[in-house]
């Protein structure tokens, strides 16, 4: 197996585009740290600096060297340098829902007539090298044109983002950070600190020699092998030891890599051929426009990619902070590296937040949870993570996740996956989308307060979803085998804290499930009214009921989510769910074609369209957001279905525009199909809810998905620690300690475009952040020969 990475840095632009001072250094740091991690027979790189990087040297970088990998090989494509944006021209405008593309400015871009590298261009090649077996993932440290809110950002004479906000100070200081990286293969075990070192070192030298030249490529082998005293590249030490660094004064356009959309469309003939081959959704290459090869970007839309002077240079904030936990986590995760790459930049640059594509949950894993350059899935434990943030500990979920703090006596507590002796904290305080937290017997600086930790939800305060027990005919053992296994379900042993059974005389609160007698020794669970929500369960032994007991958890998870309310938000309303019809041979949701009317109960209907042959399609609808806000709103879109599932990936997270609407499923249609095994027949129905959680900050709405009810999960790891970080226990909402999809989602934090108030995620700021929801009941119909069709859309557009 071999790396090809392409590595391009770009500091020398020519007027009108202002230079860079980090981005070459930035990717001689790159090399080096591939140089040290990699054996030479694994790694075929290519670096091109300053002038090399030309639009044409990129291009055949992707197409002559990157498009040498094949089956088993990882392809990396790392670009330090100025992003931008520009209008698509009038033969490409259906590229694009908005007619506006991000892009990545090269050497000799808008010099002339040469363009922009589009990121549609990007994404054909890199679709081109996925194609041929190969693991491709992107690094781009450069600022993002617009995205789904497609606000406005002004821009000053200069350059500079008037709107940006990135703080006025940032905080820094030269503090050294050596860590091994592996020479043992891409994703190998850690190697010696000193060649780390002495590989940065070169890397970062001022005098390093000439690009492309026998004595730099000498240079860079010298640098992966001979050892040397460590170099300053963060500031995470000091900042961590309660020491005030250092502040350094931001805001000189030329920290900003990012430049002003260009006014004008490039020629089409200017760009790759193939874009033009893009049509409907049938054309041989519109299935590379929405590939998802791993993007790791330095910021998300609406906000500042940064350099800074870091250890006596200038470097890019976010390749430092990455190759920093690189050099310490080099097998980590995808998901987990951005993770923890996101605090580092916050503490350099408190207004730009890195992001992950693609960061949805997936069944068994996704991209996501790949190791960094390639490599079986990892599935964490846990959904949840805990931070250490500006001297308190912190977890990524709060009010708009359904989590409570509880009462002294009855606390909501987290555990430590894997932590000897165990580690807990409380929730001491519920904001938004985080929660502070208090150590419980254990000091702050116990656990590595430069790393995130998994953790699972070991107590949640009660009430509990109310379930009655009606299986005296099944066996007077079934009711006490239930009850035993509830009293044990729980953390560390305790009782489950979602699930109450009713005593037989409590008629006072009617239950939400009945697990109901179907014969000696089987159950089944119903509805209050007596439907069935499962399949018939034998219950006969210790094993049997606590996959009864899983099955009544998971829906009092599904059940709490679907209830999940905040009618006091002010956020109300602000921004609602919209289906729309697909007409016949659109690929792509434009937001032109007005919403499906809703019923006169807020719900909406669509219908199964009868064939020619007898047969039935299920309906095809686009999915949308829309605000009606006058700011932007962080939204993030649930799929609740009729089986008990949950759903994250069609709208995962994202700032959406005052007055805009977005598209979910990046403007692809959602075929809305009866459940599996539900007959396709006259009459035959389906509810499912669409939930978009509204939110002034980000949060992460990956915790919340959940498989149908009754899929199979992953096994969880061999124990290690407190039983609820490892046996299933989940809180709630859905945080899942058995991981059938992780996710510990992606978050933004606008830097460009409207302020959305202080960061929630820094507990010294005031202000928690409001949120809302709004959901959509959809039917799915099959009609009988005498309903009328309803407002539903026609089936396959």
């Amino acid at each position: 197996m071999t790396l090809y990475a392409l590595i391009v840095g770009i500091d020398d632009y020519q007027p009108p585009t202002a230079g860079l001072h980090g981005a070459r250094r930035d990717a001689l740091a790159v090399e080096a740290h591939l140089r040290a991690r990699i054996p030479d027979e694994r790694l075929s790189l290519l670096r091109l600096t300053d002038t090399e990087a030309t639009r044409a040297a990129l291009l055949a970088g992707f197409r002559k060297h990157l498009g040498q990998a094949g089956p088993g090989d990882t392809a990396l494509f790392w670009f330090s340098g100025r992003g931008s944006a520009v209008p698509l021209p009038r033969e490409l405008a259906h590229l694009d829902l908005g007619g506006t593309v991000q892009t990545l400015l090269c050497a000799d871009s808008r010099q002339g007539s040469v363009p922009d590298l589009l990121d549609k261009e990007v994404a054909l090649l890199a679709a081109d090298i996925a194609a041929a077996g190969a693991h491709v993932v992107q690094v781009l440290d450069a600022g993002r044109g617009e995205g789904a809110s497609r606000a406005a950002v002004s821009w000053s004479a200069t350059g500079a983002a008037e709107t940006l906000r990135p703080g006025p100070i940032v905080p820094w200081s030269a503090i050294g950070a050596t860590a091994a990286i592996g020479a043992t293969g891409i994703s190998g075990a850690l190697g010696s600190a000193a060649a780390t070192a002495a590989a940065a070192a070169a890397a970062t030298s001022a005098a390093a020699p000439a690009l492309g030249s026998a004595a730099a490529t000498a240079a860079a082998a010298a640098a992966a092998t001979s050892a040397a005293a460590p170099i300053p590249v963060t500031d995470i030490e000091l900042f961590l030891d309660g020491t005030e660094p250092e502040r350094v004064e931001i805001g000189d356009a030329s920290t900003v890599r990012w430049t002003p959309p260009a006014p004008e469309p490039p020629s089409a003939d200017a760009l790759l051929a193939e874009l033009r081959q893009v049509g409907g959704p049938d054309s041989p290459r519109a299935a590379g426009l929405s590939a998802a090869p791993v993007l790791l970007t330095a910021c998300g839309p609406h906000e500042p990619a940064l350099e800074l002077r870091i250890g006596g240079a200038f470097r890019g904030v976010f390749t430092t902070a990455l190759l920093d936990r690189l050099s310490r986590q080099p097998a980590a995760t995808y998901r987990r590296l951005l993770d923890d790459t996101r605090d580092l930049v916050r503490l350099l640059a408190p207004g730009q937040r890195p992001a992950l594509v693609p960061a949805a949950a997936v069944p068994g894993g996704g991209p996501a949870d790949l190791p960094f350059l390639g490599g079986p899935a990892r599935i964490p434990p846990s959904r949840l993570t805990m931070h250490h943030r500006n001297r308190v500990w912190t977890v990524d979920a709060g009010a708009a996740h359904g989590l409570v703090a509880g009462p002294a006596a009855d606390p909501t507590v987290v555990a430590v996956v894997g932590s000897r002796p165990v580690r807990q904290a409380r929730v001491v305080e519920v904001r938004a989308e985080h929660s502070v937290l208090e150590p419980i017997g254990w000091p702050p600086d116990a656990l590595d307060r430069r790393a995130s930790h998994s953790v699972v939800l070991a107590r949640v305060p009660l009430p509990a979803e109310p379930v009655r027990l009606e299986t005296a005919a099944a066996g007077e053992y079934v009711a006490p085998l239930i009850i035993r296994t509830l009293a044990v379900a729980g953390p560390g042993g305790t009782p489950s804290p979602y699930v109450r059974v009713l005593d037989p005389g409590d008629r006072g609160r009617p239950p939400t499930v009945r697990v109901r007698a179907l014969g000696p020794g089987m159950v089944q669970l119903c509805r209050a009214d007596g439907g069935p929500v499962a399949v018939p369960r034998p219950c006969r032994s210790a094993q049997q009921a606590a996959r009864i007991v899983a099955e009544l958890e998971h829906i009092a998870r599904w059940r709490l989510v679907a209830g999940l309310d905040n009618p006091v938000s002010r956020l109300a309303g602000a921004v609602r769910v919209e289906l729309a019809a697909v007409r016949t041979g659109q690929a792509v949701d434009r937001l032109q074609d007005p919403p499906l009317p809703l019923l006169p109960d807020g719900t909406l209907t669509v219908n199964y369209r009868r064939l020619p042959d007898g047969g039935w399609q299920a309906p095809l609808v686009f999915v949308r957001l829309r605000s009606t806000a006058d700011r932007m709103l962080y939204c993030a879109l649930l799929h609740l279905t009729d089986r008990f599932g949950l759903h994250t990936d069609l709208f995962p997270g994202e700032w959406v525009g005052a007055g805009h609407a977005v598209a979910a499923q990046r403007g692809r249609p959602l075929r809305m199909n009866l459940p599996p095994g539900r007959p396709v027949r006259p009459g035959a129905v389906a509810t499912s809810l669409f939930k978009v959680l509204i939110s002034e900050n980000p949060l992460n709405a990956a915790p919340f998905a959940l498989p149908r009810l009754g899929e199979p999960m992953p096994q969880p790891p061999a124990a290690s620690g407190p039983r609820s970080a490892l046996t299933g226990v989940q809180d709630r909402l859905g945080f899942l300690a058995r991981p059938h999809g992780p996710g510990y989602g992606p978050g933004h934090s606008p830097g460009y475009g409207p302020a959305p108030g202080p960061d929630p995620a820094d507990p010294a700021v005031p202000g928690t952040g409001d949120w809302a929801v709004a959901t959509l009941a959809v039917t799915v119909r099959v009609p009988g020969p005498r309903q009328p069709p309803g407002p539903g859309p026609r089936a396959g557009g």
